[in-house]
């Protein structure tokens, strides 16, 4: 019996066929390849510019979050220190209120 499914076989490539075959895909694939690098290199360079950006932003934006804080803080201090000087010139008018009280026994 003969077997149902004939199989076929493509005709063989020539040598220089083949080796013309090879040089041009290793070719593409290299070329694709540089390709690939540069797009790469190209989105390095451009995150490379954004962190530095953000990174100065950073510096500024905490910069002026310190200057902001010294700026509260003395405002604080200047409300508080009437407050303080009210409070001492008592703490002052107690001591000596009890000196005398002391002195008069």
């Amino acid at each position: 019996m003969t077997d149902p499914v004939e199989t076929t076989t493509a005709p063989a490539a020539s040598p220089t066929t083949q080796a013309s075959f090879t040089e041009r895909v290793d070719g593409l694939s290299l070329e694709q390849a540089l390709i690939d690098f540069e797009v790469a290199n190209a989105r390095v360079v451009d995150l490379t510019h954004r962190l530095t950006d953000l990174n100065r932003e950073l510096l500024e934006l905490r910069s002026e979050h310190e200057r902001l804080r010294i700026a509260h803080n003395s405002s604080l201090a200047r409300r508080a220190a009437p407050k303080l000087a009210v409070e001492a010139g008592a703490h002052q008018a107690l001591r000596v209120a009890r000196a005398v009280k002391r002195r008069l026994r």
